[in-house]
């Protein structure tokens, strides 16, 4: 099945929904389901299912998972659903605990910054990752869609001043 199909979504909902019913809730730290109401909050439309999508983000935030990635996805469904503070403050909560890539982290907070309007936070952390040494240029031109050009320059100025070019001998085929 392909994700965007309508008999796919009915099933997956149908699954979560037969899994949420027959659980248990004797566990107060339930990994499994908050991967449950990650998948559901995925597959429900953000406007026309608003409360739905925010009750199963709800579930995993009372309880919040081990798992970086989950954590990961609850954040961006809470920026999908316009909640850009709780979708920042559970990105900071992964780079605050050192889990996963603080690269991706990062990046992921970028673009929460970005969708939010958030420009000066925005240019704040695109400064810490220029003076960090684990983000590449590439890492950071990836989230500077909603800034001025002049902006970036300015904050890449010293890394792009880095950049040596050199030049091997090559011979030509005749």
């Amino acid at each position: 099945f392909e994700t965007n199909d309508p008999q796919y979504r009915t099933e997956a909902l149908a699954s979560y929904n037969q899994y949420e019913a027959m659980r248990s809730p004797v566990l107060k730290k339930d990994e499994m389901y908050a991967s449950v109401a990650l998948g559901r909050a995925q597959l429900l439309d953000a406007e026309s299912e608003y409360e739905s999508v925010l009750r199963n983000i709800e579930i995993i935030a009372k309880a919040p998972p081990s798992d970086w990635m989950t954590v990961s996805g609850m954040a961006l469904m809470y920026a999908k659903v316009g909640k850009y503070e709780e979708a920042r403050n559970w990105i900071q909560h992964n780079i605050d605990r050192g889990e996963g890539d603080l690269v991706f982290h990062q990046s992921m907070m970028g673009q929460i910054l970005g969708q939010q309007g958030d420009i000066g936070s925005l240019d704040l952390l695109i400064a810490e990752m220029v003076s960090g040494s684990n983000a590449r240029i590439f890492d950071i031109l990836d989230m500077i869609g909603p800034m001025p050009l002049g902006k970036v320059v300015a904050r890449l100025r010293s890394a792009i001043l880095e950049v040596k070019p050199s030049v091997e001998d090559r011979h030509l085929r005749d």
